[in-house]
């Protein structure tokens, strides 16, 4: 079997595309709650202006400390009506449950992905009509609880970039040919991009991105005015029938930008300028017939999918937690490493691959493994 440059250019398009559930391509927020995504204008809950108070420190200070305080900017609690007090509470269980999807994903990768994004790309998708709803840009940010009641902090240091949102700009190359990759709009190291600097990268983006020039391209004066509302899907399906061309909104969130997987992207790049038909053999690797019975403990079930890898490529186990799937796996690992078999793990969680390559050094296997976590 061989790897052609047709065969790479089309696994490397599969990463580039990204997944449009994720917030990168799907900023918009539903009605209902959600977890991980905070719409900027909400901060004007607590006090009218507060978001763009934000916004403007975000464009003038290299190094941000925003500090927010339900003591200090919301209303003595006499003066409060019931739906003040009510968007309050629900806008602190939206800044708690945050914090704590931060803390969880940074325990189980090491990353820190909480970032806001700003401002909005509406643009209707070439290949399928559905909307896309974007940051076009974003900046890489740290949101702490600080000691008091209700207290954050929102910091950037100089080490936190912005930059474009490149799962975005990889999307619109597989979907029209945009092409979102000249000198200026890709990383700013300093972490600081000023109002006017922004306005003019926008104008760039948009007359790369729109088909005609018939968009409003006066991104200066969009920047100074009011802050819109970050809207649910179906308000951007509307605004996209008044204007099938897409628009740039002055809109903005904060959410959990997960890392793209750009390195592999420019790998792809390598091997496809490289013209090289990769050779991969076929059949399993040399060394012993893959064995089936494990000294590992398992059940009919468990056992049923060693069995069935002596027949079957690609398997799918699947059931709710304490059925067994990490003691399958342990066993079919084990099993492969006893055959002499090269094998490979994927894990989203560096805590479920911890628990992995535990198991297997306790069995024994340790010398044969190695841990990559970044």
């Amino acid at each position: 079997m061989k790897l052609s440059s047709s065969v790479l250019k089309e696994l490397q398009n599969r990463l580039k595309v990204g997944n449009r559930r994720g917030v990168h391509l799907n900023a918009a927020i539903p009605k209902q709650r959600t977890a991980y995504k905070l719409d900027l204008k909400r901060l004007d809950i607590l006090r009218k202006g507060l978001a763009e108070d934000f916004l403007e420190r975000l464009l003038t200070e290299e190094k941000l400390s925003f500090k927010i305080s339900w003591n200090d900017e919301v209303p003595v609690q006499s003066k409060q009506t019931e739906q003040q007090e009510h968007l309050a509470n629900n806008l602190a269980k939206s800044f708690v449950s945050l914090g704590r999807n931060i803390e969880a994903i940074e325990s189980d990768t090491g990353i820190n992905n909480f970032a806001f994004g700003y401002p909005l790309l509406v643009i209707k998708s070439e290949k399928d009509g559905k909307p896309i709803v974007a940051p076009l840009f974003i900046w890489s940010l740290t949101l702490k609880k600080i000691k008091g009641y209700r207290k954050w902090n929102i910091s950037r240091s100089e080490d936190h970039p912005v930059a474009i949102n490149e799962i975005l700009a990889n999307y619109l190359e597989a979907d029209s040919g945009a092409y979102l990759k000249q000198e200026g709009l890709r990383e700013v190291k300093s972490g600081l991009i000023t109002r006017p600097e922004l306005a003019e990268y926008i104008a760039i983006a948009a007359k790369q991105i729109f088909p005609t020039d018939d968009v409003d391209g006066d991104y200066d004066i969009m920047l100074s005015g009011p802050l819109d509302k970050v809207l649910d899907k179906n308000s951007y399906e509307s605004l996209l029938k008044d204007k099938p061309e897409g628009e740039i909104i002055n809109a903005g969130l904060f959410s959990l930008f997960s890392v793209q997987k750009q390195n592999l992207i420019k790998d792809y790049d390598a091997l496809i300028e490289s013209a090289v038909e990769i050779e991969m053999a076929e059949g399993s690797f040399d060394g012993r017939a893959y064995e089936d019975l494990t000294y590992v403990p398992t059940d009919p079930s468990q056992q049923d999918v060693l069995t069935g890898l002596r027949e079957k490529t690609n398997l799918i186990i699947q059931g709710p937690p304490g059925t067994g799937k990490s003691q399958t796996l342990v066993a079919t690992l084990a099993n492969g490493l006893y055959s002499h078999k090269r094998i490979l793990v994927v894990c989203e969680k560096r805590t479920a691959l911890g628990i992995l390559w535990g198991t297997l050094k306790k069995l024994g296997y340790g010398d044969l493994c190695t841990l990559i976590l970044d």
